[in-house]
């Protein structure tokens, strides 16, 4: 009796175990199938019926369009500033002026040479008939005595530093009183209404650009601005060291590019129009075929694609796409074919567009 109680037993606890294994794989396989109905989620955006452009990219630095440097041609003291580093000035402002009493002096003294060598020559004028003006003049040193006068107002003149043409002063560091000898570098002079680049392209590129190419250009320093230039010359020869050849970009100033300043140039070349692109993080390869992830009704499409021409964001399909096709660009490395997605983010073209 006892044995059979037992067994009895045996058997219970048996099948117990055996339940709570069913069960337990039961919850596995619960599990394993909950797995496949994940969502997705994907960032899309439209393919485009669109001009698909090629460019070459490069670099350069702003620079003022005209820029002088101003040269004492008097020695003295500065009697007065009237403009400051980085002031604007226009044509013929006077920046500053080195004391004129000494040379307010000398043309006092020279008017008076000159009289007596006037009337010393007309003198002689009246005692020597058969003499010529020319030859009396020199004789009474006329000629030189106005020329040293000429040359005095020249110097009057120069004692008032005048703005070249419009700009604004750089380099502008003396002070009132101090002085200054001739020849001695006073300020700069930078005209940056307009700004020059020159860029450098590869001699095996450079048939690819004319002087219509489009020009867009950013400046690192200046956060979230594009701007837009135009080819003004293409050198004639290649350097023969680098093989490359020389472009100078020309551009209008908004006032915030500085002399100097980095700037980053995207020249455009070909334009392929009428093309349905999709952004290049859209493409995909498997088993040596390109494809994309259309989204249908919240499902993931494999769809493979033939391609055409591209360029550093965007990629020309030839086939396999339509154009407004919802496209995704990010999170398709890990769908599968009809994968249940959620769109989280959809760009615009024009936004990926903007990438520089």
């Amino acid at each position: 009796m006892k044995k059979i109680v037992i067994i009895l037993m045996i058997i219970l606890l048996s099948s117990c175990k055996l339940k709570d294994l069913f069960q337990k794989e039961k919850e596995n396989n619960d599990t394993i199938n909950k797995s496949y109905d994940i969502t997705v989620p994907v960032t899309v955006s439209l393919s485009q019926k669109t001009a698909l452009i090629k460019h070459i990219k490069t670099n350069g630095r702003a620079e003022a369009i005209s820029k002088v440097e101003i040269i004492a041609e008097s020695s003295g003291k500065i009697e007065r500033i009237n403009f400051l580093e980085n002031e604007s000035v226009k044509t013929d402002s006077v920046i500053l002026e080195i004391d004129k009493k000494t040379i307010l002096l000398d043309i006092q003294q020279a008017n008076i040479n000159l009289n007596k060598a006037k009337a010393e020559y007309k003198a002689w004028q009246d005692l020597n008939e058969q003499t010529t003006d020319e030859q009396l003049k020199l004789q009474t040193g006329f000629f030189e005595k106005e020329l040293i006068l000429q040359k005095l107002y020249h110097n009057l003149d120069k004692a008032s530093i005048k703005a070249p043409f419009s700009g604004i002063i750089s380099d502008f560091t003396l002070v009132k009183g101090e002085y200054v000898n001739q020849g001695q570098k006073l300020l700069s002079i930078i005209n940056n209404e307009d700004i020059l680049i020159r860029v450098n392209i590869l001699e095996s590129e450079i048939s690819r650009i004319n002087k219509n190419s489009a020009v867009t250009i950013v400046f690192p320093a200046i956060e979230n601005e594009i701007f837009k230039g135009k080819i003004k010359s293409i050198s004639p020869q290649i350097d023969k060291k680098s093989h490359t050849c020389e472009i100078i970009i020309e551009m209008h100033n908004t006032g915030k590019i500085k002399d100097g300043m980095y700037a980053e140039v995207k020249i455009d070349t070909e334009i392929f129009a009428d093309r349905i692109i999709v952004y290049k993080d859209a493409m995909l390869v498997r088993d040596g075929k390109k494809l994309i992830f259309a989204v249908e009704n919240d499902r993931a499409k494999w769809q493979y694609v033939k391609t055409g021409e591209e360029n550093e964001y965007f990629i020309e399909i030839t086939e396999g796409v339509d154009e407004n096709d919802l496209i995704v660009i990010n999170g398709n490395f890990s769908l599968s074919h009809d994968a249940e997605v959620k769109i989280v983010k959809e760009i615009p073209y024009l936004k990926l567009a903007e990438k520089f």
